[in-house]
């Protein structure tokens, strides 16, 4: 499926919900009580642990689906789920004007992955009227199932040197988990997270890429780290 149409159909998802929450017949007790809704953000992405060579930050994007528990109970904790579509990976600062090899340099893996956030919701203050502030801690589990390696300073797909229609994914482990540590503040009916995730399995698979510089193929370990801002509705 074309990524910008998930992107515009997941924007117009959001639009419908604002034009709800700013009905002036919408039910503002229920708004209050509720404790579901849809998540939208960007974020900075990127790899780390030594096999893949000098990353460097790539703006992602993710839009999905969460719960929490009632925040109209009175305790200092609560449970949150969640389901993301998330875009993603890292640039790479391989294709410098003096390398010999720079069109043959990697410079992006791109990565689309469904996450399943599970974080305990830390209440700071809540006694707040229509407030709903938490630190979070938790983990995300992620199924990257697409990915994407684009090399020379054109970011040309590697894979269109064989057949666009036969891409396959790169050597990495499909499955990810990484810590999450957050901020989470909702009103009535709109909010926002910050969160910082840091991926502690290796998803080295035999990272073998022939034809591509710097080498690939050392053993070392390959993670990801995202930082990221979401807004709720």
């Amino acid at each position: 499926m074309n990524l910008r149409l998930v992107i515009l159909i997941a924007w117009s998802a959001l639009g419908c919900r604002l034009g709800l929450a700013q009905d002036a017949s919408v039910d503002r007790e229920w708004e209050k009580r509720q404790n579901f809704g849809l998540k939208m953000g960007i974020g900075f992405n990127s790899m780390y642990g030594g096999e893949l060579r000098n990353p460097r930050p790539l703006l992602g994007y993710q839009t999905g689906f969460f719960w929490h528990g009632d925040p109209t109970l009175k305790r200092k904790w609560d449970p949150q789920l969640g389901l993301d579509l998330r875009l993603r990976g890292s640039n790479f600062a391989n294709a410098r004007p003096t390398d010999t090899v720079i069109n043959s340099a990697y410079t992006r893996i791109s990565l689309i992955s469904l996450d399943a956030p599970v974080l305990m919701n830390i209440r700071l203050k809540p006694k707040v009227k229509d407030q709903y502030r938490c630190i979070q801690v938790g983990a995300v589990t992620s199924l990257n199932f697409r990915s994407v390696i684009f090399k020379g300073p054109n970011r040309i797909p590697a894979q269109a040197d064989v057949f666009l229609d036969q891409w396959e994914n790169l050597p990495l482990k499909p499955i990810e988990t990484a810590l999450h540590l957050g901020y989470q503040t909702r009103g009535n009916s709109t909010g926002v997270q910050w969160s910082l995730n840091v991926g502690i399995n290796n998803l080295n698979d035999n990272f073998v890429l022939e034809g591509l510089a710097p080498v690939t193929g050392n053993g070392l370990r390959i993670s990801t780290w995202a930082l990221q801002f979401g807004l709720l509705f």
